[in-house]
């Protein structure tokens, strides 16, 4: 893992002296009103489990609320000069999965609160991952970040969410890995909770890939009873040689996302859909992916039939591309 350099401790600096202030209003607008919120990701664990906030960078202020208090979270944003984006809120109160819950300020530029109800936003493993909400809020530490008191989650339950952070992201996700090590290195972690939480998620394997690799890459200290209990049944040795070859050269292995995609998705019915995702995506990932350097009409949400099929062409000579272009390891 590249350490980290004086520039970039310094970016990581100014984001973090940027973004403190914001944070500190957001816990005490939402104290004030008695809604409970955990702050999750870089603004959680910049502050919690690394010496120094310059070692954690992060660009937005991911928060966690229950599913029952999301109109009242919205309400008390707004107050604050935050606005949603409608089409997303809408999903996001129906319990489907949406693609961004960003709320942006309107008047201090580039502030960025992301409202959760679920702690894995991926279209691969929503509803597929269910992480238990009672358990999870109850096993929230109390911790004082920008100042002020705040909610992160549980060591366990942060490691897992971690784990599953860099799962969703095929294990291109160095940012997560240092988290998983510097989380194992801050405090004492309930190891049999770790695996039961995992288990119950359907994320055994993302967990044992998630923390393989701290382990092998990292030296990061996981008991070997832990990595036996959440290895999957069939493959083991296959899941770990595609874990380190992944995070070791992810530019040269994106063939690799595929086979550990069918590792990390522990249902028959969300291995079916992750592949219907993967060769027949949606017209707005299409877009996002492959439109603007293709095409020049004035509304990309509106694109034709013709549209739409000559950009699924594209992404197929892509994707054969990358899968093709090597032998997969076995």
């Amino acid at each position: 893992m590249t350490p980290i350099s004086p520039d970039d401790e310094i970016q990581a600096l100014v984001q973090f002296a940027f973004f403190r202030p914001h944070l500190a209003e957001l816990l005490q607008v939402f104290r004030a009103d008695t809604l409970d919120v955990m702050v999750l990701k870089g603004a959680a664990l910049a502050e919690t489990v690394y010496s120094r906030p310059s070692q954690r960078r992060f660009g937005d202020l991911d928060v966690l609320v229950r599913k029952s208090e999301i109109a009242q979270a919205r309400t008390l944003l707004e107050r604050l000069g935050y606005s949603p984006e409608e089409a997303q809120w809408e999903d996001l109160v129906a319990g489907r999965y949406c693609q961004t819950n960003f709320f942006k300020h309107t008047e201090r530029g580039p502030v960025v609160v992301e409202l959760h109800t679920e702690l894995i936003n991926n279209p691969l493993f929503f509803g597929v991952v269910q992480f238990e909400e009672v358990g999870t809020w109850d096993r929230a530490r109390s911790v004082t970040l920008a100042g002020e008191e705040a909610r992160v989650l549980g060591t366990a339950d942060q490691l897992l969410h971690l784990c599953l952070h860099l799962a969703c992201h095929t294990l291109a996700a160095p940012l997560s890995l240092r988290d998983i090590h510097q989380v194992c290195l801050s405090g004492e972690v309930d190891w049999p909770l770790l695996t039961r939480a995992a288990k119950r998620a359907r994320a055994g394997a993302a967990c044992f890939a998630g923390l393989t690799a701290a382990h092998k890459l990292l030296g990061t200290a996981i008991p070997a009873a832990v990595l036996d209990d959440l290895a999957p049944c069939f493959g083991r040795n296959r899941l770990e040689r595609l874990t380190l070859a992944r995070i070791r050269d992810e530019a040269r292995t994106e063939r690799l996302r595929l086979p550990l995609l069918l590792f990390f998705l522990e249902t028959p019915s969300a291995r079916a859909n992750m592949l219907r995702r993967i060769f027949v995506p949606t017209p707005r990932w299409l877009i996002t992916h492959y439109y603007f350097a293709r095409f020049e009409e004035t509304e990309p949400s509106t694109i034709s039939r013709r549209t739409y099929y000559a950009l699924l062409r594209i992404h197929w000579d892509a994707l054969l591309k990358k899968l093709f272009s090597k032998k997969l390891i076995r």
